[in-house]
């Protein structure tokens, strides 16, 4: 109880001691705050000649992007940048520094200028078909087109972009999604849908899978699609996932997800989450207990440095330490990586059985020697 007076006494003085300033004439300055941008971002604009629109890309880049100047990297475009930039952008660094995905751009696009009617111009731009419950529709073709010849060449001349993209969108965002991933299959990698009220162009769907059906044009794509539980467009999400499978399209990857305990607009940022690391999944290959035996050892740093024990699991290799033990997979028969934690290992053998271990962490590289 006294804590608790205390605490309030100290709160009063204090709201006393501000008013005083005020009335004494030394207004405190600064109670409204400033402008908050976002860290390491930038804006920039494409002039759409093909829409008659003034397009705002709001860029996020990873802090490898200026740690190695030589070095090229993925893009994922955000639709609806006006709402989910900063969600896409906080999301994608999180899961750089856990090493679940590897450094990615991030480019979120809205629409420029003040005032600007938001659903308006997604209903155009997001919409295929003209449907008179959706004014202004029927203008997603000269999206696609913006999006092809001038958002991503403009994007890919200004950043050291690597060729990988992905696309995501949320609500109309994810029914636009889904028709660029069909119309133009080959223009990303990945596409990660969410909340898509897909009745809205069930008849363009329907004609199009049909077209698509037995072929491997989608063979290289990897597409996440999902809802919220309470979402009222669960059950077309879940739909447009069967059909999708039962069109035969030969090579497509495609994760249906349904997110227990939310919404339409809730179920973003856990939706973006799964979509980023099922569209740069890495692989994780089942090497023969021949192949890990080949790194297992002690691996010094230098003189004096307590050693790393490397000892072969079933399919994985364990990094061993007092009271830590980290499980590694294999990205390939010399790389390997620990789910979770930015931490990777890489072997160089040499000659007469030695062996060279990296260890790669947090953008720095150490290289140990194998002693035994």
């Amino acid at each position: 109880m006294k804590t608790l007076l205390a605490t309030l006494i100290l709160s009063l003085a204090c709201l006393c001691n501000i008013t005083a300033a005020q009335t004494d004439g030394h207004p405190i300055e600064n109670l409204d705050g400033q402008q908050f941008v976002y860290p390491g971002a930038s804006v920039h604009y494409v002039e759409s000649q093909i829409i008659d629109e003034s397009y705002e890309l709001r860029v996020s880049l990873p802090a490898a992007y200026t740690q190695d100047s030589t070095a090229d990297f993925p893009v994922v475009y955000i639709l609806d940048g006006q709402w989910d930039f900063t969600v896409a952008a906080d999301i994608n660094g999180k899961l750089i520094y856990d090493g679940m995905i590897p450094p990615v751009i991030v480019v979120a696009i809205t629409w420029a200028g003040e005032n600007v009617d938001y659903g308006a111009k997604r209903q155009r731009d997001f919409v295929l078909t003209e449907n008179v419950q959706i004014p202004g529709s029927g203008g997603a073709e000269n999206f696609l087109a913006a999006l092809e010849q001038e958002i991503i060449p403009f994007t890919e001349i200004l950043f050291r972009t690597n060729g990988h993209r992905t696309l995501m969108g949320s609500s109309l965002g994810g029914l636009f999604t889904t028709y660029a991933m069909l119309e133009k299959p080959e223009l990303f990698d990945g596409y990660v849908a969410l909340a898509a009220p897909y009745d809205v162009e069930q008849a363009y769907f329907q004609n199009r899978m049909a077209e698509l059906a037995g072929t491997d044009e989608l063979r290289k794509v990897r597409a996440y699609v999902g809802a919220g539980s309470y979402d009222l467009n669960r059950a077309q999400v879940v739909e447009m996932a069967a059909q999708l499978r039962m069109s035969n399209l030969k090579g497509l990857r495609l994760k249906k997800h349904i997110i227990s305990g939310f919404g339409h607009a809730s179920a973003t940022p856990a939706g973006y989450s799964h979509g980023y690391q099922y569209v740069f999944k890495r692989p994780k290959l089942k090497l023969p207990a021949s192949a890990l035996e080949q790194f297992v050892g002690s691996y010094e740093l230098a003189p004096g440095y307590p050693p790393l024990e490397i000892v072969a699991g079933l399919f994985k290799l364990q990094l061993i330490q007092p009271g830590l033990t980290l499980d590694f997979y294999a990205q390939s028969e010399t790389e390997f990586y620990v789910l979770g934690s930015d931490i990777e290992l890489e072997f160089i053998p040499g000659e007469e059985g030695a062996m060279t271990m990296l260890l790669k962490q947090s953008g720095g590289t150490y290289a140990l020697i194998r002693t035994e």
